[in-house]
C-alpha cells in the first residue's frame, strides 16, 4: 500500500528520533537499522541529494564508523559504507551551500577508510581537514586532536616515512599524555608507537611503549580482550627480537590463551600472531612447528584475501628458508619469488625489507647465482641499511657478512676482510659479541682463513663460533653441524685424522637429525668423509660416502648445478688414485659435459680438462695430455689477465710434461712463467693468494736437481723456505717438507752439519703434526739414524733406528721394503760398534724379507742383496754371504758382477742407497716422486685445498634474523 508524502515524511522523522535514542544508549546496530529505514522513507519522494537527507547520511556515517571499531571482522565493509555516507553528506552540503556539521568526524571517517584501503595520500588529506576544523574551533588540547595526529602518523608509517611518522606521534603524545579522558586512545597511541619502533628495529623503545600500553589495557579491559592479546603478542615479538627467548615465550603463551578463548577474532590479528610465533619457533630450530604456523597464515589469506602484502612477503621468505634448510631448492626458490612478487605489488614498500628479500633470494642461489647481479643487490641493500645504521645494526651486519662471503667467492679477499671487520665492529658496538649473528660471522671469517691456509686463525674463529652457539639455551643444530664440519676440515689439513673424524662424525650426527636425507649440505659432508677415509686407507668407507654424495647430488641438484659437476670430478679423482683409469676418465668427461654448452663457465671447464690431462700423463698418453694443456693455455691466455692464478697451474703442468719429454729448455720456460706470476701476486696481494700455488717453486727446484744444477736448486729451495716461513705457522707440515728437501741437498754437498740441523727441524715439525706411527716419521728417523751413525754418535743413531723398527714392526708390517732397509741399517750400526751378534740378528731379518722379493721385480732388491752380502762378509759370516750370493746371482746379473767385498765397497754401496751417490738415478727418482701436479676442483674458488682426492669444501650457513617479521638469510 502506497503512502503519501506527508505520511512518509512523518514516519521518517519518528524513526529517526527512535534511532537517536538507540544511538544515545550505544545500541549501534539498532540505531543503524532505524536510520537506514528512515532514509528509505525520505527517498520515496525526495531526491537523495535533498538537504533533508543530509543528517541521515551523517548519522549513518558515524554509526557505521563505530560498528567498524566494535566488529573488526566486518571492519572494511562497515568502513566502506561509512565513507560512502560521509561523502554523500559532503556532496549534499556542497550542493546546497550549507554548513558542514561535525565536519571533523566526517573527514575522520573518510580518512580511516582510505587509510585501510592503502590510499595513504588521500587519507592524510582528509585527516588534515579534520585537524584544521578542530584547531579552528579551539580544541588545541582535546583528545580528538591527539587521535587525528595519531592517524596521520599511522599513514606516514605505512608509507615507510618513519621520520614523519615519529614527528606526528610526538604531537599526539603531547596531547594524549596530559588528557585525563580517552585512556583507551592513549593505550592505542603507545601501541602504534611501539609498532613504529619495531619497524625501525629499535626494540628497547618498542618495549617501552608496549609496556605502557599493557598497563592501560589491563586496567580498562577484561582479561580476555583481543586488544590485550595483541599487546602481549607485540611484547613477545620484541623480546624475541632481543634474543630474550624465555621472556618472549611467557608473553606468547599469554597471548595464545586469549586468542584461543575468542573463536571469532580478527583473522588479520591472528595471522600476525601466527607469524611472530612461527618466527620464534624458527629461531628455536623447531622448523616443523614454524612451517605449520606459516601455512595457517596462507590459509587465512586464501579465505579473506586482505592480509598485508608486507606481511605475506615475510611469510613466503620464511617458508623459503625452511625449504632451503631441508634441501628442497625448488620450493625454496618458489617461495622466495612469491615473497618478491608480494613486496613489489605494494604501492609503498619498505625498501630496507625489499633489499633483505632480494638478499635472501641471492643467498639461496649463492652457489649458482649471477655474481655480478648478486653483488649489485647486496651493495644496494648495504647502502639502504647504512642510511640508519643504529636501527638496522643486525641486518647491516648480516649484509656485510654476505658481501664478505661474495667477495671471497670472486677472489677479492682484501674486500672480504674489510667487510668481515665492519660486520664484527658493528655488532661489538651493539654489545652483540655473544649473539648468533656474531657466531656466524666468525664461522664465515674462519672459512676465509681456512682457504688461505691459515689453519691457526681458522681454528680460533671456528672455536669462537662453536662456543657461542653451544652456550645458548637452544643451540642451532644445523649451524653446529656446519661448524663441526669446518673444524673437521682444519684437523684434516693438519693431518690430525682422528680429530677430523671426530668432528665430521659430530657434524654428521647433527645434520642427519635436522636435515632431510637428501640435503645439499650432506653432499659436502659426505665428500669430506670420503676424502678422510681415503687418507686413512679405508677404501671401502671412502667409496661408500662418495657414492652417497653422488646419489644425493643427483637428486637435489639442478641439471646444471656445478655441485654435481664437482661430484663427478671427485669421483674421477677417486678412481684416478685407485688406478682405475677407465672409470676415472668416464667421470671426468661427465664433469666436462657440464661446461660444454655454457660459455659462462669456461673457466670451470679448464679444471675438468686439466684433470683429464693429468690422467693422460699418468697412463702415459703424453700427446693427448699435451693437446689438452695447450688448449687450456690458449683459452686462459686469451681470456684471463697475464697474472691470473689459473695460469700457474697450466704452466706448471706444461713444464712437467716437457721435462718428462726431456725438453728441458721448454720446461724451464714454463716454470719461469709460473714463478713470475707467483712473485707478482705475492708482492701485490699476499693475503689473497692460494698458498698451494707457491709449490711451483718446489717443482722448479726439482727441475734443477734433475739437470744437476745443484746450486740453482739450492737457491730455489732456500727461497721457497723463506716464503713458507713467512706464510705458515712454525710447525706447518710444508715447512717440514722443505727442511727435509734442503737437508738432502746439503747432504749431497757434504754439508753434514747443516743437513743434520735441517733434519732435526723437520723431525720436530713432523712429530708435532703427525701421528706417532706415521710412515713419514719413519723416513726421518731412518735418515737421522744413518747420519748420526756416520758422525760416530752411536747412541743417537741407535735411538732413531730403534724408533724406526718399533713403528714398522707394530704399525706397518706390510711395508716390508722399508722394514728390510731398517734391519740392514741396524745391522750396519751394530757391526760398526763391534756387536756382531746383534748385527747378525738384523742382517738375518733383512735377508728373510729379501728372499721373499726374489720373484718380484723391485728396483732396489738387487742393490740391497749386494749390500747385505758385503755386510755378512764384514762381520765374518762368509758362508752365509756365499750362500746368499749363489741364490741372488741366479736372479740378478748385477750380483754376478760383485767383486771381493772390502770396507770401501761396503760404504760405497751403503751410501748409494742411503744418500743417492748415483746422482742421475737419485734425482730422476726424487723428481718423479715429489714433483707437484696440482689436482683440480670444478669450483671457481682458487683457495680450495685439493690435497687429496676429494676437493674439500667448507660449509656456509643460512642464518635467519628478524626485521618486521622478515627472515634474513645469512651466508
Amino acid at each position: 500500500m502506497e503512502i503519501g508524502i506527508d505520511r512518509a515524511t512523518e514516519e521518517a522523522k519518528k524513526i529517526k528520533r527512535r534511532g537517536n535514542i538507540e544511538l544515545k544508549n550505544n545500541n549501534y546496530c539498532n540505531a543503524y537499522n532505524l536510520y537506514k529505514e528512515a532514509l528509505r522513507y525520505t527517498q520515496l519522494y525526495y531526491s537523495d541529494m535533498e538537504n533533508k537527507n543530509s543528517s541521515l547520511h551523517r548519522k549513518l556515517a558515524i554509526v557505521l564508523l563505530t560498528l567498524s571499531l566494535d566488529q573488526p571482522n566486518n571492519e572494511i565493509k562497515y568502513l566502506k559504507d561509512s565513507a560512502m555516507h560521509a561523502e554523500q553528506y559532503l556532496k549534499i552540503k556542497e550542493r546546497h551551500r550549507k554548513e558542514v556539521k561535525e565536519g571533523y568526524i566526517i573527514f575522520f571517517t573518510i580518512g580511516i577508510y582510505t587509510q585501510r584501503s592503502k590510499d595513504y595520500d588521500k587519507s592524510i588529506e582528509y585527516f588534515e581537514k579534520a585537524k584544521s576544523i578542530l584547531i579552528n574551533q579551539g580544541f588545541l588540547n582535546g583528545y580528538e586532536l591527539g587521535i587525528i595526529y595519531s592517524f596521520i602518523a599511522l599513514n606516514y608509517r605505512d608509507k615507510k616515512d618513519y621520520k614523519k611518522a615519529s614527528e606526528f606521534y610526538e604531537y599526539s603524545s603531547r596531547i594524549l599524555d596530559k588528557n585525563s579522558i580517552g585512556m583507551h586512545y592513549r593505550g592505542c597511541l603507545y601501541r602504534d608507537k611501539g609498532e613504529l619502533y619495531l619497524m625501525m628495529c629499535d626494540y628497547d623503545r618498542a618495549l617501552e611503549e608496549f609496556e605502557k600500553c599493557q598497563l592501560i589495557f589491563e586496567r580498562i579491559f577484561g582479561s580476555n580482550n583481543i586488544q590485550l592479546a595483541e599487546i602481549y603478542h607485540f611484547i613477545a615479538f620484541s623480546f624475541d627480537s632481543k634474543d630474550e627467548y624465555e621472556k618472549a615465550r611467557i608473553y606468547f603463551e599469554k597471548s595464545k590463551v586469549i586468542f584461543e578463548r575468542n573463536p571469532n577474532i580478527n583473522n588479520v590479528a591472528l595471522a600476525s600472531y601466527y607469524k611472530s610465533l612461527g618466527e620464534h619457533y624458527h629461531k628455536m630450530d623447531q622448523l616443523e612447528k614454524a612451517q605449520e604456523l606459516y601455512e595457517k597464515i596462507l590459509k587465512i589469506d586464501r579465505e579473506i584475501q586482505k592480509l598485508n602484502p608486507d606481511g605475506l612477503s615475510g611469510v613466503y621468505s620464511n617458508l623459503a628458508m625452511i625449504f632451503y634448510n631441508k634441501g628442497d631448492m625448488a620450493m625454496a626458490s618458489h617461495y622466495i619469488q612469491m615473497g618478491i612478487k608480494e613486496f613489489e605489488s605494494m604501492p609503498y614498500y619498505d625498501k630496507q625489507n625489499l633489499a633483505l628479500i632480494y638478499n635472501n633470494f641471492f643467498a639461496i642461489h649463492f652457489n649458482n647465482c649471477d655474481t655480478a647481479k648478486a653483488l649489485e643487490v647486496f651493495e644496494r641493500a648495504k647502502n639502504v641499511l647504512e642510511e640508519n645504521p643504529k636501527f638496522n645494526s643486525l641486518n647491516l651486519a648480516t649484509i656485510y657478512n654476505n658481501l664478505a662471503c661474495l667477495y671471497n667467492k670472486i677472489n677479492q679477499q682484501k674486500k672480504s676482510f674489510e667487510f668481515f671487520e665492519k660486520s664484527k665492529k658493528l655488532l661489538e658496538s651493539q654489545s652483540k659479541k655473544n649473539s648468533v649473528i656474531f657466531a656466524m660471522i666468525s664461522n664465515s671469517q674462519g672459512m676465509l682463513y681456512l682457504n688461505l691456509s691459515d689453519n691457526k686463525k681458522a681454528l680460533e674463529l671456528f672455536e669462537e663460533s662453536k662456543n657461542i652457539i653451544e652456550n645458548m639455551p637452544n643451540s642451532n643444530k644445523f649451524f653446529l653441524g656446519a661448524i663441526y664440519n669446518n673444524l673437521g676440515l682444519v684437523a684434516y689439513q693438519q693431518s690430525d685424522y682422528k680429530s677430523s673424524l671426530d668432528h665430521y662424525t659430530k657434524s654428521k650426527d647433527f645434520f642427519e637429525k635436522v636435515l632431510t636425507p637428501y640435503h645439499h649440505n650432506l653432499v659436502i659432508l659426505y665428500n669430506n668423509l670420503a676424502g678422510l677415509y681415503l687418507s686413512i686407507d679405508d677404501i671401502k668407507k671412502a667409496r661408500e660416502y662418495l657414492f652417497k654424495s653422488k646419489e644425493i647430488a643427483e637428486k637435489v641438484c639442478d641439471a646444471k648445478d656445478l655441485s654435481l659437476a664437482s661430484i663427478y670430478n671427485n669421483l674421477g679423482l677417486f678412481y684416478f688414485y685407485m688406478e682405475e683409469y677407465g672409470r676415472s676418465i668416464e667421470f671426468f668427461k661427465k664433469c666436462k659435459n657440464f661446461f660444454k654448452d655454457d660459455k659462462n663457465n669456461d673457466e670451470n671447464c679448464i679444471y675438468a680438462y686439466m684433470n683429464i690431462g693429468l690422467l693422460y700423463v699418468k697412463i702415459g698418453e703424453k700427446n693427448k695430455a699435451f693437446s689438452i694443456y695447450k688448449k687450456c693455455r690458449k683459452f686462459c691466455e686469451r681470456n684471463l689477465n697475464p697474472y691470473h692464478p689459473k695460469l700457474i697451474r697450466i704452466y706448471n703442468g706444461l713444464a712437467g710434461l716437457y721435462s718428462n719429454y726431456k725438453k728441458m729448455k721448454k720446461a724451464l720456460k714454463f716454470y719461469d712463467k709460473a714463478v713470475d706470476i707467483v712473485d707478482k701476486i705475492l708482492n701485490s696481494q699476499p693475503m689473497s693468494f692460494n698458498y698451494d700455488l707457491v709449490d711451483v717453486y718446489y717443482n722448479l727446484g726439482l727441475y734443477y736437481m734433475k739437470i744437476n744444477e745443484n746450486k740453482n736448486a739450492l737457491q730455489v729451495f732456500e727461497k721457497l723456505k723463506s716464503i713458507y716461513e713467512k706464510m705458515y705457522e712454525p710447525f706447518h707440515p710444508k715447512l717440514g717438507n722443505i727442511y727435509h728437501t734442503l737437508s738432502l741437498m746439503h747432504l749431497r754437498a757434504k754439508n753434514t752439519n747443516k743437513a743434520l740441523e735441517l733434519y732435526e727441524k723437520c723431525r720436530l715439525i713432523r712429530e708435532k703434526c703427525l701421528k706417532a706411527h706415521d710412515i713419514d716419521l719413519v723416513i726421518i728417523y731412518n735418515d737421522l739414524g744413518v747420519l748420526y751413525c756416520n758422525n760416530k754418535d752411536y747412541k743417537k743413531a741407535y735411538e732413531y733406528c730403534e724408533k724406526c723398527r718399533i713403528i714398522l714392526e707394530n704399525e706397518h708390517k706390510s711395508c716390508s721394503c722399508d722394514l728390510k732397509m731398517i734391519y740392514l741399517n741396524l745391522g750396519s750400526f751394530f757391526s760398526q760398534i763391534g756387536d756382531k751378534k746383534k748385527a747378525l740378528e738384523f742382517y738375518d731379518k733383512c735377508k728373510l724379507i729379501l728372499e721373499s722379493y726374489f720373484n718380484k721385480n723391485h728396483p732396489f732388491t738387487a742393490k740391497l742383496c749386494k749390500i747385505l752380502i758385503i755386510s755378512y762378509y764384514g762381520i765374518g759370516e762368509k758362508e752365509v754371504a756365499k750362500n746368499f750370493y749363489e741364490m741372488g746371482k741366479e736372479k740378478y746379473n748385477e750380483i754376478k758382477k760383485l767383486s771381493e767385498p772390502n770396507f770401501d765397497t761396503i760404504n760405497n754401496y751403503a751410501n748409494y742407497f742411503r744418500t743417492g751417490n748415483n746422482k742421475n738415478t737419485f734425482y730422476e727418482d726424487y723428481y718423479s716422486k715429489n714433483s707437484v701436479y696440482f689436482k683440480y676442483s670444478t669450483s671457481n674458488n682458487e683457495h680450495e685445498n685439493p690435497r687429496h682426492l676429494i676437493i674439500k669444501k667448507n660449509l656456509t650457513v643460512t642464518f635467519i634474523d628478524q626485521i618486521l617479521n622478515k627472515k634474513l638469510l645469512f651466508l
